[in-house]
């Protein structure tokens, strides 16, 4: 359960990456995983992207090409080294192989994993790859306590409502909200409350979810597709990874993606169901994203809070929009 207190956590100087020789511990213990297993680099390593919510490093070696990910000890992330250290081991075939993992601070070496979809990818390939990870999330189920034992959080929607509350009732979070939303707060609490238990009706099973699943964490390798970036993963509503595709514009391609993401779940219920299913989870997902964003929002740096600025409007928008066409 997220409480108020979180809300105000300093984590400021709790990330790796903030240390004043972080780039050549992390190259180091690089190194020294790799030459345990036989491998040389064959460069200094590269930086491939990094900001406050984490950092990536390539390293090029005799056998390929190494990828290091720092992750940011944040209150509402998975511990996701961890946790990929297990989803590699269950799910080999559509999560990238981990080499390496320090739990303690979050950090992980993967094998490549092939290369990523842009934004721009043709719907069709959402559809299969959606497909791909409905078909993971429903091969979950029955692995759910081994996730949680393996650093993935739990985040129940019936939670969801009371979360909301806490979010609006922090003034951090309140000084970021524009004043027509936070006047309309009660109204889209009691839009998510009643969206919640009207979606426990339909007794869907909770799942391994993404927590940031679009296209741009999707690669292709081989014939497979390879789901990576699990730090906001989590065990709740499955589709609760519906987020970007309840974002985009109505169209035929739109409802190949919803009935492609829906299909694994035809053994539980019959299509007319999961459809209804869809459509109640729309305002949950964006309560959860919302939720996860204010989380963020407080508890990383100043410049970080400015990366983050324009999503976490975008996710407080999304959420009072739906609330007022419930």
């Amino acid at each position: 359960m997220v409480h108020r207190k979180q809300w105000d956590v300093d984590m400021n100087n709790t990330q790796f990456w903030h240390h004043e020789n972080w780039l050549s511990d992390a190259s180091t213990w690089i190194e020294q995983q790799l030459r345990l297993r036989n491998v040389e680099p064959k460069s200094p390593v590269e930086k491939v992207s990094g900001w406050a919510l984490g950092q990536i490093l390539r390293q090029s070696t005799n056998r390929g090409v190494y990828y290091f990910k720092a992750t940011a000890l944040l209150p509402l992330f998975s511990n996701e080294a961890q946790l990929c250290l297990l989803l590699a081991k269950l799910y080999p075939e559509v999560v990238p192989t981990v080499v390496a993992a320090d739990i303690q601070r979050q950090l992980m070496l993967t094998e490549s994993f092939g290369v990523a979809f842009c934004e721009n990818e043709s719907l069709s390939t959402w559809a299969e790859a959606f497909f791909a990870f409905s078909q993971l999330q429903v091969n979950t189920i029955n692995n759910i306590e081994s996730l949680k034992e393996h650093g993935c959080l739990y985040r129940p929607i019936e939670k969801l409502p009371l979360q909301l509350t806490d979010v609006f009732a922090c003034d951090a979070i309140k000084a970021m909200l524009p004043r027509h939303i936070k006047s309309d707060a009660n109204v889209i609490i009691s839009a998510v409350h009643q969206a919640v238990e009207a979606l426990q009706i339909f007794e869907l099973p909770e799942s391994l979810v993404h927590g940031d699943l679009h296209i741009e964490n999707i690669a292709r390798k081989h014939n497979s597709f390879m789901f990576f970036d699990w730090s906001d993963a989590c065990i709740s509503h499955p589709f609760i990874d519906g987020t970007y595709i309840y974002r985009m514009a109505k169209s035929k391609e739109k409802d190949k993606i919803v009935n492609a993401y829906l299909a694994p779940w035809h053994d539980f219920l019959p299509i007319e169901r999961l459809t209804c299913a869809w459509q109640t989870a729309e305002i949950v997902c964006y309560a959860h994203q919302a939720v996860s964003y204010a989380s963020m929002f407080t508890c990383i740096p100043e410049q970080g809070k400015v990366d983050l600025q324009m999503a976490f409007e975008h996710a407080f928008q999304r959420l009072h929009q739906k609330a007022l066409s419930c």
